[in-house]
């Protein structure tokens, strides 16, 4: 799973370079744009069915498809409403932006469903689909047969298209490995808008600066940004999506706190090494082979550089603990970390604008500020749903998972009786 999301990552960062190799700044930044709007879309689409899926343990049947259909129209149409009001996208890339945005929602239902139970690798292939034929379009730019933003912007949406007609014919004839269920009835709309609402806030969160770059700053501003990406922030993404895509899967089916406390602990400690790793390596190149591999087109500051590693760090720190919240919070507390996380994108705005004078940094900076708030607002969901402080310590205070109550408080004064008593017995036969 592993060597797969590196691969995947690494034909993002190919296919990100060849692009802002081949083609001039402002055409490879309507490019990223639109990518960057659909990696939002393809996410909020299914409108919590992909997350309650897991959750529910929601069966691969003909309602979960014309119920998440329903969701992925209606959010690809807002897409398509957004992209042409908000950055004046040309009418013309509007239809092929509305496929992609509908097409990628169901591949996101399809990719849960196999998460679900546990086959990473197909839910890897099935929700990557968007990755694999921007590869493929960047390979037609370097070789001169693409030109422009629409050509890439059909072969997403054909490809996409493509890949769910395939894939859901074979999820209704698969028998599924865990016992599964259908939709609630009455449908849980207040579950779902808090697990859109949070999708939608943490993939803002990702792609924050990519589509806020534009309206405060300037297109060639996020042509500058995402080819300081493809070195920072790209390798790190490989990372969020392995931890996005089996975490959360995998803290469900730890059912005692201290399995779940273990798997967060080790969770912690392995993304510490992978990122201090990753921030070296990048750093070197981009100081040292970016100018070549860019044809000279750009040129990065050492301060933005430093910035932006930071920030990629903050973030995959923030996908673990989202993902744990995604996992054990209760549905009070999913509105809590719902209401939470849009405040924070509209506090990520405010801080942009007053920074943008400072320019790309800044931004970074107003980003770095909000990802550590974020990080901070999900710890006390932590404290409640791992009972108690001790978080990440899996070896001590078992008896932390009794429940409160007078029922339970009797049980553990009465276990506490016992061992004084065998104490005493102890010492009197000793005496």
């Amino acid at each position: 799973m592993a060597a797969l999301n590196l691969i995947a990552g690494g034909g993002f960062m190919l296919s990100t370079l060849l692009l802002a190799r081949k083609l001039v700044e402002r055409d490879f930044a309507e490019i990223v744009l639109l990518v960057s709007i659909l990696a939002v879309a393809t996410q909020i689409g299914p409108f919590g069915l992909a997350v309650l899926s897991i959750r529910k343990s929601l069966s691969p049947n003909l309602q979960l498809l014309l119920r998440s259909t329903i969701h992925a129209i209606v959010v690809a149409a807002l897409t398509a409403f957004i992209a042409h009001f908000l950055y004046d996208i040309a009418e013309p890339l509007l239809i092929p932006l509305f496929l992609a945005s509908f097409s990628g929602s169901l591949a996101t239902v399809a990719a849960a469903q196999y998460t679900l139970d546990e086959r990473f690798i197909s839910a890897f292939f099935v929700g990557q689909g968007i990755n694999y034929f921007l590869l493929l379009a960047a390979f037609g730019a370097a070789v001169g047969f693409i030109e422009k933003s629409i050509s890439v912007l059909w072969i997403l949406a054909g490809g996409q298209l493509l890949l769910v007609l395939l894939v859901w014919p074979l999820l209704f004839r698969a028998t599924p490995e865990r016992p599964r269920h259908s939709l609630p009835t009455p449908f849980p709309w207040r579950e779902c808008f808090n697990l859109a609402g949070i999708t939608a806030a943490v993939m803002l969160h990702a792609q924050f600066e990519r589509l806020v770059i534009p309206v405060l700053l300037t297109l060639d501003d996020l042509a500058l940004f995402v080819a300081l990406a493809i070195f920072t922030l790209a390798p790190f993404r490989v990372v969020q999506q392995a931890i996005v895509r089996t975490f959360m899967a995998r803290m469900r089916n730890h059912v005692t706190t201290v399995a779940r406390r273990r798997l967060l602990f080790s969770e912690l400690l392995l993304m510490l090494l992978v990122t201090t790793g990753i921030s070296v390596v990048a750093w070197h190149v981009t100081r040292s082979w970016s100018n070549w591999l860019l044809s000279g087109k750009y040129s990065f500051p050492a301060p933005l550089v430093v910035a932006v590693l930071l920030m990629a760090q903050l973030r995959t720190l923030l996908s673990i603990f989202h993902g744990a919240v995604g996992a054990l919070a209760t549905p009070r507390q999913l509105a809590w970390w719902n209401m939470v996380g849009w405040m924070t994108v509209a506090l990520a705005w405010i801080a942009a604008w007053a920074f943008s004078a400072w320019g790309l940094l800044g931004i970074v900076t107003s980003m770095i500020i909000v990802t550590i708030l974020r990080i901070f607002c999900s710890l006390p969901i932590l404290y409640d749903r791992l009972e108690g402080a001790h978080v990440l310590f899996v070896g001590r205070h078992r008896e932390a998972t009794i429940p409160s109550g007078p029922r339970n408080r009797k049980c553990a004064s009465g276990q506490e009786d016992s061992k004084q008593s065998a104490s005493k017995t102890y010492d009197e036969q000793r005496g």
